[in-house]
């Protein structure tokens, strides 16, 4: 059996520290698995795969026997036509400012993969949703005794504290119970079931 996989950006782990993304390109291999990086997937047909090659142009059929489709998130429809009515119709996600709020639009707020910050993507819902719930949460409070100086934009005011991302680290399941993991501080590791490299 030929295991391939097949990816648009440059390294099988984008975003990774090169160290992580050497390690699963080499583990891959090992594990016999063709890692294709600068490929564009253009077509599934019932037999292959058709591909364009980002460096070259050149385009390429990879027949196949299963396909197993894994890509990032997409902008949903609803969330297209939203960003149309507010004049964000050219965009990949919304903007939105430091407070999660979506430019342009007063009461609005966006985060996760459907959102930016000041042009920044940054994958970090979470902390924004736990953010967006403090700031909800006390928003009487604040209007008594605001966190900072009060901001204006547009017609409103806030009073919070602007959204900070903090990052605590990514991880990487490389399979047969290997991990790589890179977490603040430079630190780079991988972890084979109970033992680390």
């Amino acid at each position: 059996m030929l295991l391939e996989s097949v990816g648009v950006s440059s390294t099988a782990l984008k975003g990774f520290d090169k160290r992580i993304t050497d390690f699963a390109e080499e583990k891959f291999k090992r594990d016999g698995i063709n890692v294709k990086t600068g490929s564009m997937v253009l077509k599934v047909s019932d037999e292959s795969i058709s591909l364009k090659e980002r460096s070259t142009g050149e385009m390429k059929d990879l027949p196949y026997g299963m396909v197993v489709w894994s890509t990032g998130i997409g902008t949903r429809l609803v969330v297209m036509d939203f960003m149309k009515q507010i004049g964000q119709g050219n965009r990949r996600v919304m903007a939105t400012d430091e407070w999660l709020r979506v430019e342009g639009v007063p009461n609005v707020y966006a985060l996760g993969d459907c959102a930016t910050i000041n042009q920044r993507k940054v994958m970090v819902a979470a902390q924004q949703g736990e953010y967006l719930a403090k700031c909800f949460n006390r928003i009487k409070e604040c209007e008594e005794n605001p966190e900072r100086p009060i901001r204006f934009r547009d017609s409103g005011r806030h009073h919070f504290k602007p959204f900070r991302y903090k990052h605590l680290g990514q991880f990487a399941p490389l399979g047969g119970e290997q991990t790589a993991a890179q977490l603040p501080g430079d630190w780079v590791t991988t972890v084979n079931g109970s033992h680390q490299d």
